[in-house]
């Protein structure tokens, strides 16, 4: 019944004839083959259909149906070569979309949309890198682990639903159901057990080894936990370390060993706490104390013992002194510690100094260091008055002065009482209040160089700075002033703003605000090892000089349209998130320079490496920098040899 199809081939009773539901004739199939009685094709026009044996049903075209529904094995004495990936009862077999040699995928949907680059890639599981665009050297195993990851690289994730919503972080490890599930852009993380590093997001860096460990991890970077449940007791932590089931550490830069219910933490060796080394085996003699040896190891030893007489009932010193002229050698107790003038008493009284008629005398007691009054006024030296309710008044300047080294002076209001200068009716609301229609606040005066010598400063300290001419606050971490810009003193090298402060911008530099410190930081490590600096060679409008990257990176990726930002060199400086900035950029050709010239300092650049700069050299070139020898040239916009270095401004 074939009237109009061309290019067939039939073979057995009624071979062809009829389609699948055997409704209809088949009369237009093409390049079709049906070997077998009563073979159907699966449609009328199917076209380039081949169909073996009894009864078979075509497949549809451009396929091959062996068999009818009863068939059961297929056998072979030689090897199955196909052109494309293999499905076996809905199980795929092969390497995934793209069909690219070095990947291999293994189950329903594996890899199935990986198509403009990704290589390397393993994907065992159904929907396992089912999501995979570009991202290389993958290994994925268990159904939907890293089912979301498009371009991350570097990744393993074994277990259902390992590193299920990775889309670019890269360099992780996931073992275990669920560990790693939420990922999406951290980097570097290791999380081995069930659910280990579960809720994490963007956090990099981290290690969790067993069952839940770091499980409420979000954004935390450079933490560890390993036993099951060792997890961080908030989000956010840094280089915080949880060892021991159920250990929870609470703030960062901090080593928790073990849970509340661990009573002893053993070792074998000594321990070293900073720069003191405490003894781990002790001399089994009782009463004895830990005694440094002034070069920072600890031993047990006896207390010291003090140049004394031990004759007698009591110990006596070996030579007599003498207290306010009494002798003392520790054989009595002390009468008459404070002596009195103007005729007044000893034996614990004294008195405040004034004309010899008016003097008083008041007791010191034993508990505190509170004087004890009569009824009768306090004398105040220089002929100043005083009265039973605590006030003190004077005829010239009164002065508190602290004795001794580096003592305090404090004033305590009681209960909710406020302290006033310059008034008696402080207001209730404030804990100071200065009052004055002629007179200002002066608060301490310092150089930059004293400022920076204050040890410690909290958080709102407050200082005029002589050199700068203004008032400067630490907000915690820096000084800033009154407007919050940076005033703190920072050095090339030093780490701010997510990466390394790589210039800092001096008074002839555009950017350049006396009173302020603004510069470059550089990424701590290299975006790429190589990419292109653009696909097509066309002008794009950039510049060469400093201050002028940012707008350059910005002109690229306007011109690039809906280009992937990792596909090029200024949209993966622009799309890198270091220190969770997101205003980074490449580098204009004099921006680059800088860097170079410091690039000892700023460390980690490739010592061979030549690095792309964001300012063009015509239609067809780019402006790179050799960093061996700091020579600048240009090369083709499509040459993908070149490394990439992001900055940002501060």
């Amino acid at each position: 019944f074939n009237a109009d199809g061309n290019s067939n081939t039939a073979i057995g009773y009624r071979a062809g004839r009829k389609i699948a539901d055997d409704s209809g004739n088949n009369t237009t199939s093409d390049f079709s083959v049906y070997l077998g009685s009563e073979t159907k094709a699966s449609s009328d026009g199917a076209q380039n259909e081949i169909v073996i044996g009894y009864n078979a049903i075509g497949a549809g075209s451009n396929t091959i149906q062996l068999g009818n529904t009863a068939i059961t094995n297929v056998k072979t004495s030689g090897s199955i070569t196909t052109g494309k990936d293999l499905t076996v009862n809905g199980i795929t077999v092969g390497k995934g979309g793209g069909n690219f040699a070095a990947n291999t995928a293994f189950g329903n949907s594996a890899l199935s949309v990986n198509t403009t680059g990704g290589i390397n890639n393993t994907a065992i599981g159904y929907g396992s890198l089912s999501s995979n665009t570009s991202g290389g050297s993958n290994t994925a195993i268990g159904k939907g682990s890293l089912n979301t990851n498009s371009t991350g690289s570097s990744i393993t994730a074994i277990g259902m639903n390992a590193l299920e919503n990775n889309t670019t972080g890269s360099n992780n490890t996931a073992s275990g159901t669920t560990a790693l599930r939420s990922n999406t852009e951290g980097n570097n993380n290791t999380a081995i057990g069930d659910d280990a590093l579960g809720s994490n997001t963007t956090g990099s860096n981290n290690t969790a080894i067993g069952g839940g460990a770091l499980s409420t991890n979000i954004t935390g970077i450079s933490n560890t936990a390993i036993g099951n449940g060792a997890n961080v007791g908030s989000d956010g932590l840094i280089n915080a370390t949880a060892l021991g089931n159920r250990a929870s550490v609470t703030t960062s830069n901090t080593i928790q060993l073990g849970a509340p219910d661990v009573t002893n933490v053993k070792t074998y060796g000594t321990l070293t706490a900073g720069t003191v080394t405490y003894p781990n085996v002790h001399n089994s003699t009782s009463g004895q104390v830990l005694i440094t040896d002034g070069n920072g190891f600890a031993s047990f030893g006896s207390i010291p013992t003090l140049n004394q007489s031990t004759t007698g009932s009591a110990a006596t010193l070996t030579r007599q002194r003498t207290i306010h002229g009494g002798s003392f050698d520790g054989s009595a107790d002390v009468t008459n510690l404070i002596a009195s003038t103007y005729g007044g008493t000893g034996n614990g009284f004294t008195k405040f100094s004034g004309p010899t008629s008016s003097e008083k005398t008041f007791a010191l007691p034993d508990a505190d260091a509170t004087i004890l009054t009569s009824n009768t006024t306090i004398t105040v030296a220089q002929g100043g008055t005083g009265t039973n309710n605590g006030s003190i008044t004077g005829t010239s300047a009164l002065t508190f002065a602290a004795g001794g080294t580096n003592q305090n002076v404090s004033i305590v209001a009681s209960g909710t009482g406020s302290v006033g200068i310059g008034t008696g009716s402080p207001s209730s609301s404030a804990a100071l209040d200065v009052r004055s229609t002629a007179k200002g606040f002066l608060p301490p005066r310092l150089t930059t160089t004293q400022r920076d010598a204050i040890t410690s400063p909290a958080e709102g300290l407050t200082i005029w700075n002589n050199i700068n001419k203004q008032l400067e606050v630490y907000d915690g971490t820096y000084w800033v002033n009154m407007a919050g810009k940076l005033v703190h003193t920072l050095n090339v090298g030093d780490p701010y703003g997510g990466g390394k402060v790589a210039y800092i911008f001096t008074q002839s530099d555009p950017g350049y605000v006396a009173k302020e410190v603004h510069g470059l930081i550089a990424a701590e490590t290299d975006q790429s090892p190589g990419i292109q600096w653009f696909k097509n060679r066309t002008a794009i409008v950039t510049l060469k000089t400093l201050g002028t990257g940012a707008a350059n990176t910005l002109a690229i990726i306007g011109y690039a349209g809906g280009a992937t930002l990792n596909s090029y060199a200024a949209g993966i400086a622009s799309n890198y998130r270091g220190g969770n900035y997101s205003d980074w950029y490449l580098p204009s050709q004099d921006e680059l320079n800088k860097l170079y010239l410091n690039k000892t300092i700023i460390d980690n650049f490739e010592p061979t490496g030549i690095y792309w700069t964001s300012s063009q050299n015509g239609t067809s070139t780019a402006f790179k920098q050799d960093f061996s020898n700091g020579s600048q040239g240009s090369d083709f916009k499509d040459t993908v040899l070149n490394r990439v270095r992001a900055i940002r401004s501060f």
